[in-house]
């Protein structure tokens, strides 16, 4: 917002972290990390999750920063950003902000008319890209999508539902997570933050939180979130879909597209 307000672009610091290979050699030929490895060849990512962080917990802080590398040369995103984050280090932006499933963003985005980093933006802070995300209240996948709003969705779509756990396959999820953020988005007349609190609280909630009287501006709106989970979710969905126009090198989702006035409701 700084950088928009005083004209500037949004420099991002982009430190990659710095791994020989022969240190990503001698981690990866280590007993615990081909295991986790071989599950993930396996496509068993529960299990691979599990065995990965029995493994990064018996390293030392040093060697962290190359598992983290590792995850990433395996394609494994989801333990790459939490091993990054495990060794603090937060400014390798590829580490922390993959573009992975950009096949499948894409083809939903297309469909659906909206900006690719809007939906790379929810699944960094839904899932952090882990494919088998399941939330205490139930919401599964990389949208984190709810079991009940995905057979709502397969009805809208006429889509036959299998069950619950057919929203851990990537492209369902992307599928029904960028329909229902579309409909939501056209439900609050294409404002981005709305659309985003009411993915994460539900509509409802969102509607009995608009201004009264006149309009307000959004951040302040944000600001004012009731719940404490949804305010920091909003700020964050919107500041990582900024991060991802950088990342995807696009210039189409600007600061004042995402922070419009709040209309009264």
């Amino acid at each position: 917002m700084a950088a928009a307000k005083s004209g500037q672009a949004i420099a991002l610091a982009h430190r990659p972290l710095l791994v020989t290979e022969t240190e990503l050699q001698a981690l990866s030929d280590r007993a615990d990390f081909q295991a986790a490895s071989e599950l993930l060849a396996l496509k068993r990512p529960a299990e691979a999750r599990r065995q990965w962080q029995f493994a990064v917990a018996r390293l030392e802080q040093g060697l962290l920063p190359a598992a983290a590398k590792l995850a990433q040369r395996w394609r494994a995103p989801a333990l790459a950003i939490a091993t990054v984050a495990k060794a603090n280090h937060w400014d390798d932006l590829e580490l922390r902000f993959p573009l992975e499933y950009s096949r499948e963003i894409g083809q939903n985005a297309a469909e659906r008319q909206l900006d690719p980093a809007i939906i790379y933006g929810l699944v960094r802070q839904e899932s952090a890209f882990d494919s088998q995300a399941d939330s205490p209240a139930g919401a599964k996948g990389l949208m984190q999508v709810m079991p009940q709003t995905g057979r709502q969705i397969a009805a809208d779509l006429r889509d036959r539902w299998g069950d619950d756990d057919s929203l851990f396959q990537p492209d369902l999820n992307l599928k029904y997570g960028a329909f229902y953020f579309k409909k939501l988005l056209g439900q609050f007349n294409g404002h981005y933050a709305l659309a985003a609190a009411a993915y994460n609280a539900g509509a409802s909630k969102i509607k009995r939180w608009l201004p009264s009287g006149r309009s307000q501006p959004a951040d302040i709106w944000i600001e004012n979130i009731p719940y404490k989970e949804t305010r920091g979710y909003v700020a964050s969905v919107l500041m990582y879909s900024l991060i991802y126009q950088q990342r995807l090198q696009r210039n189409s989702l600007k600061l004042d597209d995402l922070l419009r006035d709040v209309m009264p409701g």
